[in-house]
């Protein structure tokens, strides 16, 4: 388990929710050792937790910006505008 971690007191979310912001390092992600991958920025978040009963219900944004290594041509490129043909 990841020591970097989002941790929600629930104790602290009044009825009308609690919103939580901030960043977290990329190393939440765990992803893999190898080269095809990796996390260009930190883990920006901005979330509101709300009680329904017994239940915690999330809803928000979690942005980061991950770079892919193309098989083809092994340049990194941002899979929002992959490199051309």
């Amino acid at each position: 388990m990841n020591d970097n971690a989002l941790t929600i007191n629930v104790h602290h979310i009044s009825e009308d929710g609690l919103r939580v912001q901030g960043s977290l390092t990329a190393d939440i992600l765990e992803l893999a050792t190898d080269d095809d991958q990796h996390c260009d920025s930190d883990i920006g978040y901005d979330l509101t937790a709300t009680l329904i009963g017994r239940d915690l219900l999330i809803t928000g944004t979690i942005a980061a910006k991950i770079i892919y290594r193309c098989d083809r041509c092994a340049r990194d490129y941002d899979p929002c505008h992959p490199p051309p043909e």
